[in-house]
């Protein structure tokens, strides 16, 4: 009989391999008993297994080593009392050093798991009778041996319970193997496919069990599955904090409940819940609903099994989400989802669904204790909160105020906080100590998805206000609508006017006048100075002649634009906002109802929005009541196009300013700043192509061009003193 020293009952274990030793030793006494009946009965024998042959030499072998005396030892006597008692002494040897090793700090893991899974003396004896061949490869000939076939390496059910209880009746047999599908089938041992549970199933571990019990259990957590622990580092929960109270008011009533929450991506649904996960003490788990219900709609068992597993290993709070993947392609069965949540509640007592939508799914409102809770864009003083908060892990250049940031960008707290991390990853990469305002623009941009390209184009802001030649007032004017953007938070939270306003917070602009005043340059001066993105709608793209098409279209674009924080720059809008006619007939009437939906639209419109017109007088009076700013262009004076002349040339441009005459060209051609630029632009290329600097002839060549393209017929006398520079460029 195997030596068991049982001196040390007094003493917790040192760690798990400890325990997992006298395990094995109390294992080691069944097989020992059990074989040497069995050889007895064998005796003068030899033990065929299916073609292949153990000596029977070799058990003996065998169960000399663990008897400690030598292969000749007699094996028939009969000790069956003395074996029992020297087992039982062995187990409560075993129970006694468990129960002083829970006062310490060393984690028995299969002792964990035997006691979450509430598993049985039978049940324990199975898993740690399947861990022997992990241990030694000769009880893989062992089990060969026991079950008459040397193939099988793995003891199967019909072994475990033959050396749990050698006796049993077929009714016991049966009980077994029914206790044994309850559990271990489900969550602990691997099976081919769904069949029955059969005395003939190899009792080999599923690898994560295995790993939990070796302590190496993270290394082998399901891929498909998220798992959030309670004291990991957490972001503080600066808004929405009334959500985190109610839900814990709730739950101290008891009982089970599933929480449905339902917002935009970023909207902080998954903070909430880790923060009230570690508020009770406990993990999370996060499932993709797409990895447990197929297309079908059936249930995947295999990976429902290992997420009831992990909740009950973690005593885990249970998150399903996803659903917009699933519901897009409408592949989901809503019968199926509420029948898994039912399944999986009876594991977890605390359930969340969590839906990346803006409206919730009808279809999975089934219970009464089903509770919604819609996540909403933060408020602007939310979203400065935010900033300001989450700012503070991060270095920011000098003078920053990232509070401005909630004037401008419509973000979930999700967008925020990752816009700071990846404008701090620019900056780095840049080489650059701190995030700069454009890193950081950029980057906020960088959270936002939109489909805007498909009826409007982006235009790269490049011009400042030196680079606007306008008189003052109208200066002064753009200057004010920029401000109405950058102090928002003083005028609408700090002073009050957000509870005043029920519409109209936005910034609407009207841009009048001839073409190539610098409308379409204000824009973009608007916009870098706000440091936005500035799309401009190409209206031919969304007035349609179909009836209800072009509201349609509008909606889109403004749905858009409020999505992505951009200016929505709509030129030579009088094509869609002419003056309103009496309703001679239908078309008139539709005519009429479109104008009316893009007023309304730009009264709710929370971002900014420009249009641009050349002829004012077209534009209906009740449309210009509803904007903000109406700003005249007008064309420009002899100063002003002197000015423009003088600025329009690039710095790096080899130009022979002695030789221009600004002077002249401003009071002699009465032109746009439009004009000026093209004439600007066709003389570089004329002066490239010659490999000369930019003179006076080329910008007149240039001049002559650019009017004879707008019709009008130039005589040499018409440049007057000026005109041999015409001769020159034909040589």
């Amino acid at each position: 009989m195997p030596k068991i020293n049982l001196t040390e009952k007094d003493r917790p274990y040192g760690d798990n391999f400890e325990y997992l030793a006298d395990l094995k030793k109390s294992l080691d006494l069944k097989i020992y008993f059990y074989l040497k009946e069995l050889i007895n009965s064998t005796r003068g024998e030899t033990y065929n297994l299916k073609g292949l042959v153990i000596p029977r030499e070799e058990v003996v072998d065998f169960l000399s080593k663990l008897d400690g005396e030598s292969a000749g030892h007699h094996l028939c006597e009969n000790e069956s009392r003395e074996n029992h008692k020297v087992l039982r002494d062995l187990e409560n040897f075993i129970a006694k050093r468990i129960e002083l090793t829970l006062k310490t700090d060393v984690f028995l893991p299969l002792k964990y798991l035997c006691q979450v899974f509430g598993l049985n003396d039978f049940e324990k004896h199975c898993l740690a009778l399947s861990l022997l061949v992990h241990y030694d490869r000769v009880y893989q000939r062992i089990f060969g041996y026991i079950q008459d076939d040397i193939s099988l390496k793995y003891p199967n059910l019909d072994t475990a319970i033959k050396l749990f209880s050698p006796r049993a009746s077929e009714q016991e047999v049966l009980e077994f193997v029914l206790l044994f599908e309850k559990r271990l089938a489900k969550f602990f041992f691997q099976q081919a496919d769904s069949a029955p549970v059969s005395l003939s199933l190899p009792l080999q571990l599923d690898k994560r069990i295995l790993d939990i019990i070796l302590g190496n259990d993270e290394e082998s957590f399901p891929p498909f599955l998220r798992l959030f622990y309670p004291g990991q580092a957490l972001p503080p929960l600066i808004i929405q904090k009334d959500i985190q109270e109610r839900m814990q008011n709730l739950i101290k009533g008891g009982g089970q409940n599933i929480f449905y929450f339902y917002g935009p991506p970023g909207s902080g649904k998954r903070l909430q819940i880790k923060h009230l996960a570690h508020k009770l003490g406990r993990a999370v788990i996060f499932a993709d609903v797409t990895k447990l219900i197929s297309s079908d709609g059936s249930w995947d068992e295999i990976n429902l099994n290992k997420t009831l597993r992990e909740i009950i290993l973690y005593n885990a709070v249970f998150c399903l989400e996803n659903f917009k993947d699933v519901t897009a392609g409408n592949t989901w069965d809503s019968h199926s989802v509420l029948a898994l949540l039912e399944e999986i509640g009876k594991e977890a007592d605390l359930l969340f669904v969590v839906d990346d939508t803006e409206e919730p799914l009808p279809e999975l409102r089934a219970k009464a204790n089903w509770l919604e809770v819609r996540f909403n864009l933060p408020s602007r003083r939310e979203q400065k909160e935010l900033w300001l908060e989450f700012s503070r892990e991060f270095p920011l250049e000098k003078g920053m105020d990232v509070g401005e940031l909630a004037n401008k960008f419509q973000l979930m707290p999700g967008q925020i906080f990752n816009a700071l991390k990846q404008a701090w990853v620019q900056a780095r990469w840049q080489g650059k100590e701190a995030i700069t305002k454009k890193n950081l623009y950029e980057a906020c941009y960088q959270q936002i998805s939109h489909n805007l390209s498909e009826k409007a184009t982006l235009i790269k802001a490049r011009y400042g206000f030196d680079h606007l030649i306008l008189p003052p007032a109208q200066k002064r004017q753009l200057i004010s609508a920029c401000n109405q953007v950058r102090f928002k938070h003083i005028v609408y939270d700090e002073w009050g006017f957000e509870e005043k306003l029920a519409y109209g917070k936005g910034l609407s602009m009207l841009f009048a006048g001839p073409p190539g005043t610098g409308k379409t340059m204000a824009a973009q001066v608007i916009a870098g100075e706000l440091g936005l993105e500035l799309y401009k709608i190409d209206l031919s793209q969304v007035v349609s002649k179909y009836i209800g098409e072009t509201e349609k279209n509008l909606k889109e674009i403004f749905a858009e634009g409020e999505k992505s924080n951009v200016i929505l720059f709509f030129d030579e809008v009088d094509v869609l906002m002419g003056k309103r006619t009496e309703q001679k007939d239908a078309h008139d009437k539709y005519a009429n109802l479109e104008v009316a939906f893009l007023l309304q639209s730009m009264e709710d419109y929370q971002g900014i929005s420009i249009m641009a017109t050349n002829f004012l007088q077209n534009i209906d009076s009740a449309f210009i009541r509803r904007l903000n700013y109406v700003i005249h262009f007008p064309f420009p004076d002899v100063e002003h196009r002197k000015k423009i002349w003088q600025s329009i040339f690039p710095k790096k441009m080899p130009l022979a300013s002695d030789d221009i005459d600004y002077e002249y060209l401003a009071k002699q051609f009465e032109i746009t700043g439009g004009n000026i630029k093209n004439i600007a632009l066709v003389a570089a290329f004329m002066a490239a192509e010659r490999r000369e600097t930019v003179a006076m002839k080329h910008i007149l060549g240039a001049v002559k061009n650019e009017l004879e393209k707008q019709g009008k017929v130039l005589l040499k006398q018409d440049f007057g003193e000026y005109a041999f520079y015409l001769d020159k460029l034909k040589e």
